[in-house]
C-alpha cells in the first residue's frame, strides 16, 4: 500500500535554503542591519528617498576600501565586503530585475564616475 503525498507545485521555483550555504553572508548582513536600526531606524531603507546611486556609491566605496586593504568598516566593525553585499541587495530589492538592465546600470556607473570625475 502506497502512502499518498500532498501536491507541491514547486516547479520554477528557486529553493530559497540555497541562502543558507552562505552562513557567513548571512551573518554579516544580519549584523549590519541591527547597526542601521540603531542608527537610523528599522527598514529605514524602504522609505525611500535615496537615489539608485547613492546605494551604487556606498558599494563601490566599500568594494575600493577592501581592495586597498582595509578589511572592515570603522565605524561598524562589520567587513566592507558585506556592506557591499547590502548595498547592492537593497538597490537590487527597490528597483527589482529592472535594475538587470545593463544599459541603466552602465549609465549609472558612468554618471557615478562623472560627479566623482574618475
Amino acid at each position: 500500500m502506497s502512502k499518498k503525498k500532498a501536491l507541491r507545485h514547486n516547479k520554477n521555483k528557486p529553493p530559497s535554503s540555497y541562502i543558507l550555504h552562505y552562513p557567513k553572508v548571512i551573518e554579516v548582513i544580519a549584523r549590519i542591519l541591527e547597526a542601521g536600526e540603531v542608527k537610523y531606524k528599522r527598514l529605514n531603507w524602504k522609505i525611500g528617498g535615496n537615489t539608485d546611486e547613492s546605494y551604487l556609491d556606498a558599494a563601490i566605496r566599500h568594494m575600493s576600501k577592501f581592495v586597498n586593504g582595509d578589511p572592515f568598516d570603522e565605524e561598524y566593525g562589520t567587513h566592507h565586503l558585506g556592506h557591499a553585499i547590502w548595498n547592492l541587495m537593497t538597490l537590487f530589492e527597490l528597483n527589482g530585475h529592472e535594475i538587470m538592465d545593463s544599459v541603466k546600470f552602465n549609465k549609472a556607473l558612468k554618471d557615478l564616475a562623472k560627479k566623482k570625475n574618475v
